[in-house]
């Protein structure tokens, strides 16, 4: 198994978490990359599920339409690190630690 895993997104301008946030400048929440961080892990390692985010911290706002990319690196026993970019800009960083699926 590799020991990192990169993945592409991108959030639609008509995704229905955008309504409301913000209407002038709309900026995906914050949760929804972390559920997109969710998902890559469930396709990387689906015998695991996410237990914790044992830190997220958000660099920079994305907004919709904007590609990006989510990379997650293994970094000990049961925990990812996980950073996101758009191009070469730092959009969200932090670790996770993972448990076993039932």
């Amino acid at each position: 198994m590799p020991e990192s895993v990169r993945r592409q997104f991108r959030i639609d301008a008509k995704h229905p978490c955008l309504d409301g946030h913000f209407p002038d400048e709309p900026i995906v929440p914050g949760v929804i990359l972390l559920d997109l961080i969710r998902v890559a892990v469930r396709e990387w390692k689906p015998e695991s599920r996410i237990k914790a985010f044992s830190t997220a911290k958000f660099h920079h706002p994305l907004h919709p339409d904007e590609p990006f990319t989510v990379t997650l690196t293994e970094s000990g026993n049961s925990s990812l690190r996980f950073v996101c970019y758009r191009g070469d800009q730092k959009l969200a960083s932090g670790s996770l630690t993972l448990e076993k699926r039932d």
